[in-house]
C-alpha cells in the first residue's frame, strides 16, 4: 500500500471517478515487498500471483522462480504448488549453455527433447535446486520438478507480450507433467 498527496484520486469510469485509495488515502497496489536495513523499497512480487498449499502456507512463486532463473543453465521456470502438498517447478532449460555442460561433460548430446529426460542432465537440475533449497523456507522447498523442452514465447501463448508468464496457460499445457511430478 502507498500513500502521497500526489498520488491520483481515481479513474474515470463513465464520467465518473471511481475512488481507488481507502478514507486513510492509502492505495492497494497489490505488490508485495519489503524495506531493506538501508531503508529501500524491493518490490518482491504480486500478491495475486502467491498461492496457499495444501497445508495453508503461503508461497511466493515469483521471488523462487527469479532465484532459479539467476542460475546458469536455466532460461525459465515457472513454481507450482496451489492446493498441493510441496511446492514443485517446471524449468525450461538453456539450451546453448546445455550443450556445452553436456560437451563438458561427456554427455551424448541429442535433441532437447531428449536431453530433458538425461539422467546426467537431472542431476545437473536437481543440484541447482537442491543450493536454493538450503536458504529457503521449509514449505517453499522444492521438492519435485521436471523439465521441458518447448519454446515460451508470446506467439506459443505461455508468456505475454511483456515476457510475463501466462501461468494458467503453463499449467494447463504442462497438465500431464504435473501430475506425474506429484505422483
Amino acid at each position: 500500500m502507498v500513500r502521497s498527496p500526489s498520488l491520483m484520486l481515481g479513474y474515470i469510469v463513465r464520467g465518473q471517478v471511481e475512488k481507488i485509495k481507502t478514507k486513510e488515502g492509502w492505495f492497494a497496489t497489490g505488490d508485495t515487498g519489503f524495506i531493506d536495513a538501508n531503508g529501500f523499497l524491493s518490490i518482491t512480487g504480486r500478491i495475486k500471483d502467491n498461492f496457499k498449499n495444501s497445508f495453508g502456507q503461503y508461497v511466493s512463486p515469483i521471488r523462487i522462480e527469479k532465484k532459479l532463473e539467476l542460475e546458469i543453465g536455466v532460461e525459465r521456470s515457472i513454481v507450482i504448488g496451489f492446493q498441493r502438498p510441496f511446492t514443485s517447478t517446471i524449468i525450461l532449460p538453456d539450451f546453448e549453455f546445455l550443450q556445452s555442460w553436456a560437451e563438458a561433460q561427456n554427455v551424448h548430446w541429442t535433441a532437447p527433447e531428449y536431453m530433458v529426460h538425461n539422467p546426467d542432465v537431472i542431476k545437473y537440475y536437481q543440484s541447482i535446486i537442491d543450493e536454493i533449497n538450503k536458504k529457503a523456507q521449509v514449505h517453499e522447498r522444492i521438492l519435485g520438478f521436471a523439465l521441458v523442452a518447448d519454446e515460451w514465447t508470446a506467439d506459443s501463448g505461455l508468456l505475454t507480450s511483456t515476457l510475463k508468464l501466462r501461468r494458467e496457460a503453463i499449467s494447463e499445457r504442462y497438465e500431464k507433467v504435473i501430475r506425474e511430478v506429484y505422483n
